[in-house]
């Protein structure tokens, strides 16, 4: 679904498959399964809980696991895995 210049308080947002643009967001629940992609264009986050469940929760706790279980190349690997996270589509 597509959502355009809304605002969103105090509630759970499930966040799969949904698009984003020009919205403010205020102490909500955001929801992520990793089920679908989601798209944030030009949003407003405020004071925001972030929950990972699902593939989602799976994917960060692989990603704490590689961090935490694999010695000294663990944060090399999850470093390189940021930078890519940060670097332009």
């Amino acid at each position: 679904m597509k959502y355009e210049g809304e605002s969103f308080g105090d509630r759970d947002i499930h966040l799969d498959g949904n698009e984003y643009h020009h919205c403010h967001f205020e102490r909500c629940r955001m929801i992520f399964h990793g089920k679908a992609p989601v798209v944030f264009t030009y949003c407003q986050l405020v004071n925001l809980n972030w929950q990972f469940v699902d593939a989602a929760d799976l994917t960060v706790n692989f990603m704490r696991a590689m961090y935490h279980g694999t010695g000294d190349i663990g944060p090399h690997i999850i470093g390189q895995i940021f930078d890519l996270i940060k670097s332009p589509p």
